[in-house]
């Protein structure tokens, strides 16, 4: 009867080693957030730093999961990565969201995933110009995959004659074209531009 007591008693104190061993194994969360605007017309660069804990797992897979959308999505647009910087799409008319957290996985938690806390991050454009002189019906047509054929209405309150400018984005530089596009326009700018581009031939 003792035997059996000491090893009811041995396995129970194994087992609670190897539970508080795997409860108490934990990781921060990535630090410095940020999203910065690197003047592509609807890319914008998000990067974080490792937490400050993570030289102390040699035994685990450290990653990262990366959610990004827009303000007013339902649905966030999701990356597993070990990586510390993305480039990714936004509408930037709306506020850009990002938020990142730590998985931690290895013999360090006993091949449990472990997850940190979500650190956030938002990014909004400043706005330029009157928002009542913003474009209306902005489209976009590419015909034959040869030229772009672009129009828009005025804004609401857009002075009479008003000059629309359409900012567009080649070869990571944002240029203005004075008459016509050459490639697809990723953000149009308040209060400045034309009302129809008809599409030229690169």
């Amino acid at each position: 009867m003792a035997h059996q007591r000491i090893c009811v008693f041995a396995v129970i104190l194994v087992w609670g080693c190897l539970a508080s061993s795997s409860y108490h194994t934990s990781v921060a969360p990535p630090q410095d957030l940020q999203i910065t605007d690197p003047g592509l017309l609807g890319s914008l660069d998000v990067e974080w730093k490792p937490p400050l804990n993570v030289q102390t797992f040699n035994e685990c897979t450290v990653k990262y999961k990366f959610e990004y959308r827009n303000a007013g999505d339902r649905d966030w647009k999701v990356i597993f990565t070990r990586k510390l910087k993305f480039r990714v799409g936004f509408d930037l008319s709306r506020t850009a969201e990002a938020k990142v957290q730590t998985l931690l996985e290895g013999r360090c938690t006993d091949d449990v995933e472990v997850q940190s806390e979500w650190i956030h991050a938002t990014f909004q454009v400043p706005l330029q110009g009157k928002l009542e002189s913003e474009v209306k019906d902005f489209h976009c047509i590419y015909h034959d995959w040869e030229y772009l054929k672009c129009t828009w209405q005025p804004g609401l309150l857009a002075p009479r004659g008003v000059h629309y400018g359409l900012y567009y984005c080649a070869a990571a530089h944002e240029r203005e074209t004075p008459r016509h596009p050459r490639l697809l326009p990723s953000r149009i700018r308040r209060a400045r531009g034309q009302r129809q581009l008809p599409g030229i031939r690169p």
